[in-house]
């Protein structure tokens, strides 16, 4: 009796030292070995995906005119292709487009919806790039459900960088982790922004099935002040030693009176993209990782 009282307090031990390696093994703090990483990371950091809506009308008089409308959000680049959250790709629709116009003042008729581009942005050693023109960009997957949506550069020749740290395990994450989440072009000198896991597995109080239940378990919640455009952008934990490590993309905030913002994680991004296109990100970054180093 004795000795299965011993045996059963020795696995006891080593089941709370199992779950010990697996969480809390990011910082809680942004060291100056963080800083280094952050820098040498973000010079080869993509950090904008612009979705270009193209329509064409004819005004009172019948002219013809051809006109664009755009929307902004954030992106990871793995070799050729870009995960982002769906939402950010949504076209203008036809009502939309037709709202705004006749808030502007025209009298117009034949509205035609053309065609979407994509286009990518970002800063590299604080010059401004871009990347992306008609048939540049393809979308290869996206799902409204998970708000997930890959989509692949046609032109292998002339990529933008790809993800310049390594993959992480959100699985490590704890209450407290430090974060931090990649620049805006639209906030200039402003490169990241500082903040920490304030919930593993926050609740969706006003949202409904499927999606509720849908994202039960795959993504996390942080204190950090997102804004408009910041819809699939990248968000880094950073390890003990001061590297940084992709553990997510940005998603969204819960409906108020939750001040939360939501962040998918990147295994389940991962894993959902593989699952449903038979694309393998983790080699794809593996390979280029190797690249970039």
């Amino acid at each position: 009796m004795m000795q299965k009282y011993v045996i059963g307090i020795l696995c006891a031990v080593l089941l709370l030292f199992s779950i010990e390696d697996v969480w809390g093994q990011y910082a809680v703090t942004f060291s100056k070995d963080a800083q280094k990483s952050w820098v040498r990371a973000k010079k080869r950091l993509p950090v904008k995906l612009r979705a270009v809506t193209h329509y064409r009308f004819k005004d009172q008089s019948g002219s013809v005119h051809e006109r664009t409308t755009s929307q902004m959000g954030d992106c990871v680049v793995i070799g050729k292709f870009v995960v982002t959250t769906q939402h950010v790709l949504t076209d203008s629709t036809k009502e939309e487009i037709a709202d705004y116009l006749k808030r502007n003042g025209w009298i117009f008729t034949d509205l035609e919806i053309l065609g979407e581009r994509y286009e990518i942005e970002y800063e590299i050693e604080y010059e401004h790039a871009k990347f992306g023109d008609r048939n540049v960009l393809k979308v290869v997957f996206e799902d409204k459900e998970s708000d997930i949506a890959l989509l692949e550069f046609l032109k292998a020749d002339h990529l933008p960088p790809s993800l310049p740290v390594k993959i992480g395990d959100p699985a490590k994450l704890d209450d407290g982790s430090f974060l931090i989440i990649g620049g805006s072009l639209d906030l200039p000198g402003k490169h990241f922004r500082e903040g920490y896991v304030s919930s593993l597995a926050p609740f969706y109080p006003k949202m409904e099935s499927p999606v509720a239940d849908f994202r039960r378990g795959s993504y996390f919640g942080i204190n950090m002040d997102i804004g408009k455009g910041d819809s699939g952008g990248p968000v880094f934990a950073i390890t003990e030693k001061g590297d940084l490590e992709w553990v997510g993309i940005v998603v969204t905030l819960i409906s108020p009176p939750a001040d939360l913002f939501v962040i998918l994680k990147a295994d389940f991004v991962l894993a959902f993209i593989k699952e449903k296109t038979g694309i393998d990100l983790r080699a794809v970054h593996e390979k280029q990782f190797k690249v970039g180093q």
